[in-house]
């Protein structure tokens, strides 16, 4: 049976079919293909995404292997810079989960002085603030006021999209109070991707309630061009991670990971193909 509602993923009116059942309540948009999981929320996203999460849970320890994280940052650096995106000091930058502010740091290093994170975690919110970077809840009654008075020609949503309850929406919002011909940058997951088919509720990016969108490439191609964006580039894109997270994905890996030795840092590369990059700028004329 069809469900009739917004896509989150395509930004669209859309029908959905069920694609996985109760408990895990997940149905697929006929238009775009994108996943989207609608069980109940039982935790706020500063309970969800609390020190844990970062130490232990999602990551064995992100700040610890930040020297890693900036590895994936510069590479992605990179391909803006190579799509015209390279000019550090006119940048207006506003980051949608920032973490501890690794990224903005990096770009704050480059040149870049307008910046913004948003980030719905306390812990990640006081680390940011520690580097003395501009971080703020997205439910700050300050926040919209900066972002309208910053009015970023750079939106940045790393590892993120799958991670908001209504992305679509959220970006929607965003756009409004940008520039004319703001750019967007997002990385993350390919609900079209094969081992996405292949392994269904069993793959790893599949994992309410942190992740609870699932876009396809079709998605984006569907939300920017609604939007009068043309997408300068949709790639998939691999990671760099320390050797202590493949480790823990091993049987009896987290009593290992969690010993304190240096070696766990060593960085290895891994691409899946199911997490995409997709950057994108608004034609000018069309707002």
């Amino acid at each position: 049976m069809n469900i009739s509602g917004y896509c989150e993923n395509c930004g669209s009116e859309a029908a959905f079919e069920v694609l996985f059942p109760q408990p895990d309540e997940t149905v697929r948009c006929n238009l775009c293909g994108g996943w989207s999981w609608r069980g109940p929320l039982s935790s706020t996203p500063s309970e969800l995404y609390d020190e844990r999460y970062f130490n232990g849970g999602e990551y064995s320890g992100y700040e610890q292997s930040a020297e890693v994280g900036l590895l994936n940052f510069r590479r992605k650096l990179k391909i803006l810079e190579r799509l015209g995106i390279n000019d550090y000091g006119h940048l207006r930058m506003v980051e949608i989960g920032s973490a501890t502010g690794l990224f903005l740091e990096e770009v704050r290093r480059r040149g870049c002085r307008q910046l913004l994170g948003l980030e719905a975690s306390k812990y990640g919110c006081d680390i940011a603030k520690s580097r003395s970077l501009e971080t703020l809840a997205p439910d700050d009654s300050r926040a919209m006021i900066r972002i309208k008075e910053i009015q970023p020609n750079l939106l940045i949503g790393w590892d993120v999209w799958e991670h908001l309850e209504k992305p679509a929406t959220i970006f929607d919002d965003l756009i409004k109070m940008a520039a004319p011909d703001v750019a967007i940058a997002l990385t993350t997951v390919d609900a079209g991707s094969l081992i996405a088919r292949v392994r269904g509720r069993r793959w790893r990016q599949f994992h309410p309630p942190t992740h609870l969108n699932f876009p396809t490439r079709a998605s984006f191609n569907r939300f920017f061009s609604l939007r009068g964006f043309t997408i300068l580039s949709n790639n998939l894109f691999g990671y760099w991670r320390p050797l202590n997270e493949y480790i823990r994905a091993l049987p009896g890996g987290k009593y290992l990971a969690n010993k304190p030795l240096p070696m766990w840092n060593i960085p290895l590369y891994l691409n899946l193909y199911d997490i995409q990059f997709v950057v994108a700028r608004k034609n000018i004329g069309n707002q």
